[in-house]
């Protein structure tokens, strides 16, 4: 089972949660919000850890379809500048 990390209070990880659940077809993903506020999404995959743009490529990745397509970038460490840049202003989303 892999378990994502995500920051309860955001609206915008509230809904990308949601998104993964709907395409989550094979249940692979447990759900657990942080206990402080950050912005970060963590996900735990056996005994690795992502962060950041990397967790999110990766959950792409082990959703796999035409997630897979994007999810690749979780190999790329630039990934972080984007997701960094998005929680900057989550707000707005």
């Amino acid at each position: 089972m892999n378990t994502i990390f995500y920051d309860a209070s955001c609206s915008l990880c509230q809904r990308s949660v949601a998104w993964i659940k709907q395409r989550d077809k094979h249940h692979i993903f447990a759900f657990e919000p942080l206990k402080k506020e950050t912005d970060s999404l963590i996900l735990v995959e056996g005994k690795k850890k992502w962060i950041r743009g990397r967790a999110v490529m990766r959950i792409l990745w082990l959703l796999g379809g035409k997630w897979k397509l994007v999810g690749w970038l979780y190999v790329v460490p630039f990934v972080d500048f984007f997701y960094r840049l998005v929680a900057r202003h989550r707000r707005l989303f």
